[in-house]
């Protein structure tokens, strides 16, 4: 389920992550491998670097449901700083990815002590979440 005509918001995260100094590492995934699972505790902010990430749900019937597929300049595991506890979704590489991994306490530091960067993080995630549900109500509908 590829997110067909998006647009990308016009916050370039990569040049956010450069000028914060936030603390981060680099982590290469192979095809099909699990990034986190729904349920794990929720701990890092994620950006794709290269290839893709699919997000999926699992239903308590064990239906899987196929919430975004991400590409490079895409983050996720951003519920971490709405202080949800657990990974609400399972994130599984596509192809072997290359993300970027940030810990929760770096970006709330950092979103904390630079204010001129909180307001367009904050829009940026906003306008991608918008994005996401939008398609996803489109293909339940």
């Amino acid at each position: 389920m590829k997110m067909k005509g998006r647009k990308k918001a016009s916050f370039d995260i990569e040049s956010f992550l450069k000028s914060a100094g936030i603390g981060r590492r680099v982590k290469e995934f192979r095809k099909s491998e699990v990034i986190f699972s729904q349920g794990d505790p929720a701990v890092n902010v994620m950006y794709v670097r290269h290839d893709a990430v699919k997000l999926a749900v699992l239903s308590s019937s064990g239906k899987e449901a196929v919430v975004a597929v991400l590409g490079p300049g895409d983050i996720f595991g951003e519920w971490c700083l709405a202080n949800h506890h657990v990974c609400i979704a399972t994130a599984t590489a596509i192809q072997p990815t290359s993300v970027l991994v940030i810990k929760k306490d770096e970006i709330v530091r950092v979103l904390h002590a630079q204010h001129t960067l909180c307001e367009p993080f904050v829009s940026y995630m906003v306008e991608r979440t918008i994005r996401i549900e939008d398609t996803f109500t489109r293909q339940t509908l």
